[in-house]
């Protein structure tokens, strides 16, 4: 007996990055931040996006190590390889808010629609003028980098 198997892989969308960056003596909504690493892990898996990432900080020395906020989360920017004036933001959301000195906490990978997926940010930290869907997987097809990030906090 033979048995076939056949392995359907779509180019649709396969870009895949992933990278930490790390941003020094920063003020974020009155928490002092003597450093932050941001890593992402952004790819696709049956030709859906997952993005995964965390956050850690350190506060100064003498710092509140517990100011950070539950609804603290990261946002990479996004930045075509192809058309350099082509860019957006990922939402990169921990598991939950790590403590100062503690490392990254626990986090899973999420899978967004591909309409909520490369957006702008306001500053109350929700989405606005996001990529349609075709307009995203053109982008994340075509390859791209992530040129920065931001701790912000949605307010709800």
């Amino acid at each position: 007996m033979v048995l076939l198997f056949t392995l359907t892989w779509t180019t649709e969308a396969v870009s895949q990055v992933s990278g930490e960056m790390t941003k020094y003596n920063i003020t974020h909504f009155g928490c002092e931040v003597d450093n932050i690493t941001a890593t992402w892990n952004l790819r696709t898996l049956m030709g859906e996006p997952v993005i995964g990432g965390n956050f850690k900080w350190e506060a100064p020395w003498g710092g509140d190590e517990s100011c950070m906020s539950y609804n603290d989360f990261i946002i990479v920017q996004v930045r075509s390889n192809v058309q350099r004036d082509w860019w957006g933001w990922i939402s990169i959301s921990p598991g939950s808010t790590p403590r100062a000195g503690e490392g990254y906490p626990y986090n899973v990978s999420g899978s967004p629609q591909w309409n909520q997926l490369i957006c702008g940010f306001d500053r109350d930290g929700n989405r606005e003028n996001c990529m349609t869907s075709d307009d995203a997987k053109y982008f994340w097809q075509q390859g791209f980098s992530v040129v920065d990030f931001k701790l912000i906090r949605r307010i709800r």
